[in-house]
Parts: structure tokens; C-alpha cells; sequence
């Protein structure tokens, strides 16, 4: 569902001349254990991996009696289009159908894998409000040391996984720089505070 902050990201960011682009690399990615799908995701040339869990997917509605689920009602084809225009891409173009692809997962009402009421679910490509919000928490790396941040996210500060990761935020920090200034980072904070 796209809100106000998602709106006004897209607007934003537009104003100031970063073109957002997004393109799907894998579905049903597994990432030590986690299920996603998997996103190319971009700001004018700087470009980052970014992934969604499985519950961002739409499962279809059923749209009638005898119907069952195998395509999207007609109040989620009007919301995938708002999507697909507050994302800068044609909404019957062909590369919003290579965002919005079957994924072949059947899973029913909350996630059960009741036979009765399976249905196949659709990827959803992120809104540049829900990866520039993830990417401004990773930003806050730079601003602790190593036990610090570990401290602060329960991670253990003896593990080499936690430091890839806190390295790797770092990196994003640097590249979040490159990309836009220090006021635009503000101004984005500050429209993302409450998302």
C-alpha cells in the first residue's frame, strides 16, 4: 500500500534529479535461511542490492465464487499501477511485468500451506521510500565503533559476520554520500522520520 512518506520520497526525488530505477534479479532468494526476493535497485548510477521477504508479495484475491486464485483483483491491479507510476515505469509496459512476475510459491490465507485456499503470489518491487529508509538506518553505522554498534543491535562484537555487516553499512554510508549531499540526507530523514 503506498502512503503519504512514499508519495513523498518519489516527489522528492524527483525534484532534485535522481532517477530511481529498479529491476528484479531473483525471486524466492535464500539469505542464511531468510526467503526473499531479490532487487537491483538504483539511484542515478549508484547501484545496490536490496531485498524484500516473501510477505511483501500479493497473493491474489479471489474475484469470484468458483474463480479461484489466479489473478489479482481489480483493487490490486489499481494499486500495482499507483506503484509501477510512483516508481517512474508504464504500468502495462513490459518492464513492469518483469517486476510483477509469478513467483510459482503457493502459500495460503497467512502464510499456511493449507491446500484449500493456496494461491500463488506476485514479487512487489520496493517503493524508493522503503529502500531509502533501510538505507539511511544502515547510514547510522558511521556514527559507532564497531562494539558500539554491535552493542547497540545485539550483535556479538566477537563475530565475523556481524563485522562483514558493519562494514558493509559503512560502505553504504560512503555511497549514500557520493549519491546526495548532506542536506538532501536530512531532508530525507526528516520525511522518512515516522515510516
Amino acid at each position: 500500500m503506498i502512503n503519504e512518506q512514499d508519495k513523498a520520497i518519489a516527489e522528492y526525488l524527483q525534484e532534485i534529479g535522481v532517477k530511481y530505477s529498479v529491476k528484479l534479479a531473483q525471486i524466492g532468494a535464500n539469505k542464511d535461511g531468510w526467503q526473499c526476493d531479490r532487487w537491483l535497485v538504483s539511484f542515478d548510477n549508484w547501484q545496490t542490492e536490496y531485498n524484500t521477504g516473501i510477505g511483501h508479495r500479493i497473493a491474489p484475491a479471489r474475484v469470484g465464487a468458483n474463480t479461484g486464485f489466479t489473478s489479482l483483483s481489480q483493487k490490486q491491479r489499481g494499486e500495482r499501477t499507483r506503484l509501477m507510476e510512483l516508481i517512474g515505469i508504464e504500468p502495462r509496459s513490459q518492464q513492469a511485468s518483469m517486476l510483477c512476475q509469478r513467483t510459482g510459491d503457493k502459500v495460503g490465507i497467512n502464510g499456511s500451506r493449507v491446500l484449500a485456499d493456496q494461491r500463488e503470489t506476485f514479487t512487489n518491487p520496493p517503493t524508493q521510500a522503503s529502500v531509502l529508509y533501510c538505507l539511511l538506518l544502515d547510514m547510522d553505522a558511521e556514527d559507532y565503533s564497531f562494539r558500539e554498534w554491535c552493542a547497540n543491535l545485539g550483535y556479538d562484537d566477537d563475530s565475523r559476520k556481524a563485522e562483514r555487516i558493519y562494514f558493509a553499512c559503512q560502505d553504504i554510508a560512503k555511497d549514500m554520500r557520493v549519491t546526495f549531499n548532506a542536506e538532501q540526507i536530512d531532508h530525507m530523514r526528516e520525511l522518512l522520520q515516522d515510516y
